[in-house]
């Protein structure tokens, strides 16, 4: 049986930094209303998307900063888009090809996904959320590991690019990180776009 990488102590500090990170992001949602445009406009400008074919994103849900513009304005660039779907709870997550809203059924946690007739696909652009990302790259999600889980099997069969998609305000000071912990290559907000 392996053994977890968290500890209690850990374990408690990450759940009360996430309570306060849930707090500070909807904070920003409420007043920076404009930032999916914002946050398009610095990820055209700043993100090397035309590398690659296939493209991951998230539906966003809550507070979370939504990505769909730019899922949507890559997609009409000829982008093949997909979004995550839960496989296991152990496992990475999958990413079935995404035509738009039409088809959409609900998922794990109840988040739209694309059905289970969509191909599978492997993107080298993923577009990450998250709660806390600090100036090193590290991020801090919502606790269940299905992204660093993800990116880290992505990375085994080839190089991907993992950019989050974030409020300002989101970024904080280091985060202490866990060895099962994945960095992002960059994080782009309203303000800008930052590479690691």
């Amino acid at each position: 049986m392996a053994v977890s990488p968290h500890s209690i102590a850990d374990m408690t500090d990450r759940q009360a930094l996430r309570r306060e990170a849930h707090q500070r992001r909807a904070d920003a949602a409420a007043v920076a209303r404009d930032a999916p445009a914002r946050v398009l406009e610095h990820f055209v400008n700043a993100v090397p998307y035309a590398d690659h074919a296939v493209v991951a994103g998230y539906w966003p849900v809550g507070t979370e900063c939504d990505d769909l513009p730019i899922l949507r304005t890559l997609q009409s660039m000829g982008k093949e888009i997909c979004l995550p779907c839960v496989a296991a709870d152990e496992a990475p997550l999958v990413f079935r090809v995404w035509e738009g809203r039409d088809g959409m059924k609900p998922g794990r946690f109840d988040i739209p996904t694309p059905p289970e007739s969509a191909a599978e696909v492997q993107p080298t652009l993923v577009v990450v959320p998250l709660l806390l990302f600090d100036g090193t790259g590290h991020r801090l999600g919502s606790g269940k590991g299905f992204y660093d889980r993800t990116l880290a099997a992505l990375r085994q069969v080839s190089t991907i690019v993992a950019v989050g998609v974030a409020y300002a305000a989101q970024r904080t000071a280091k985060l202490a990180t866990l060895p099962t912990d994945q960095r992002l290559d960059g994080v782009v907000t309203e303000e800008g776009a930052e590479w690691f």
